[in-house]
């Protein structure tokens, strides 16, 4: 009705002011069905297939765009008609406390220690994920020695961030107005330990949730489980040893685009949203997981909703 008030004759003319960005947005096309139907049978034009986003290669995560709030409302399934919602617990649930830029250096220099040596052969294939990639990937590469000291890097900068610990502007409210739908249940899904989520529950409880979380699926919860930004974790919570539910009828929410946008649109959930802190969040090079292609990788970046502080979705929904 908004959208008829303004452009009663022309519907297209309102869908090109959008950024180009939103329009080559393949996973706003829920929103584009509901208001704009005239615009359904229209495939999109040379100039929005071709839109290419920016990949960043260290830093805050690279969402390919960073608009607040488009199309909320529409675009997020309501909660009433959904099974569950997936959080991720860094930067999303809780405030930013992981220190990614030290994380991804310290690490990084363990792999390319090994290739200029020679532990990892510096003519494999994977030599360009070991140098700049995911850096929990990676480290599954790496010697034992490699990997034992990688793994003391994760446990110094996660046992930092606890003693900083303190939730996100509106989680509280958040998680309990999602419990106010009983049949609606809260996962979280996180590269971190289980322990650390313990903690978080705790704290959580402290300042006024009702509950703790019906899932919890962090790195070393399920062993052999990939992590994020595999679809691996999230599969596992809506399938036979979880929710037993259709991916579809599930969000996935998290500040990460390259862990939880793409690990929630290669699941097939029903919409993804981006909390876009501002934040340095990423944990890699930004490089697609083995077996996805640069191409798929960069569409599957694209958030269905992007926020720019959790307490905006008590609004949405």
């Amino acid at each position: 009705a908004i959208v008829a008030a303004f452009y009663p004759l022309d519907i297209t003319a309102f869908w090109t002011t959008i950024p180009l960005p939103v329009r080559s947005n393949k996973y706003l096309a829920a929103s584009r069905r509901q208001y704009f139907s005239v615009l359904l049978s229209a495939p999109l034009s040379e100039e929005e297939e071709s839109f290419q986003p920016t990949t960043e290669t260290s830093g805050r995560s690279s969402s390919p765009f960073s608009i607040a709030d488009i199309a909320a409302p529409s675009a997020l399934p309501p909660i009433s008609h959904l099974h569950g919602v997936i959080f991720d617990m860094d930067g999303t649930i809780l405030k930013p406390s992981i220190d990614f830029a030290f994380m991804r250096t310290a690490v990084h220099s363990i792999a390319r220690r090994e290739v200029e040596d020679g532990t990892y052969p510096s003519s494999s294939p994977r030599t360009k994920r070991v140098l700049a990639g995911d850096v929990l990937e990676l480290c599954k590469y790496l010697s034992v020695k490699g990997q034992a000291e990688a793994k003391k890097v994760f446990a110094e900068v996660e046992r930092k961030s606890i003693d900083s610990m303190e939730p996100a502007d509106g989680a509280v409210a958040l998680l309990n107005y999602i419990d106010s739908f009983p049949d609606v249940k809260r996962a979280i899904l996180t590269r971190n330990v289980h322990s650390t989520v313990e903690i978080m529950e705790r704290l959580l409880g402290e300042r006024g949730c009702g509950r703790g979380f019906d899932i919890i699926v962090a790195r070393d919860t399920v062993p052999g489980l990939a992590s994020k930004p595999a679809p691996d974790p999230i599969l596992y919570i809506c399938g036979k040893d979880g929710w037993d539910v259709d991916p579809r009828h599930v969000v996935m929410v998290g500040d990460c685009a390259e862990d939880d946008v793409v690990a929630g649109n290669l699941a097939g959930v029903g919409a993804t949203v981006l909390i876009d802190t501002g934040e340095d969040n990423c944990s890699g090079g930004g490089i697609p997981p083995e077996n996805v292609r640069q191409e798929e990788y960069d569409q599957m970046r694209y958030p269905t909703v992007t926020v720019s502080e959790l307490k905006s979705l008590v609004g949405m929904w």
